[in-house]
């Protein structure tokens, strides 16, 4: 009887549905594949999984991994950022200019973050007037 009653009171919530996160995933694999040049790198922008668990962005990262995979394509990198899931979600600023200096001009970037917020001042530094 007391199972019961734990039970209803604390019920267990449902498991996503995967296949549209890992579909997602897919979607930037091929296009990734689709605009390397030969001797390109695969460098990934993602969530990190430690402090919050985030069962669909963990999809969207199997379903790129599983399709480079299929293609023959390898991720060279993947950079993890610890992001709070109640703020806007994106790549910080700092991170990303230091992502861009160590790069290659024919690497690919797959983020999973959305492009990093820049400020007026950083305008600056990526395009000249």
């Amino acid at each position: 009887m007391e199972l019961w009653l734990y039970l209803f009171f604390h019920p267990r919530p449902h498991g996503i549905d995967r296949r549209p996160h890992e579909a997602v995933g897919e979607v930037l694999a091929s296009e990734a594949v689709s605009r390397m040049e030969p001797g390109a790198r695969i460098i990934v922008l993602a969530r990190d999984s430690e402090p919050f668990q985030v069962p669909a962005a963990q999809a969207q990262l199997d379903g790129l991994l599983r399709a480079l995979k299929k293609s023959g394509k390898s991720v060279s990198a993947i950079r993890a950022f610890k992001v709070d899931p109640l703020r806007v979600v994106g790549v910080p600023p700092g991170d990303f200019f230091e992502l861009l200096r160590q790069s290659r001009d024919n690497d690919v970037f797959v983020s999973f973050l959305g492009p990093p917020v820049l400020g007026t001042d950083q305008f600056v530094h990526c395009w000249p007037p």
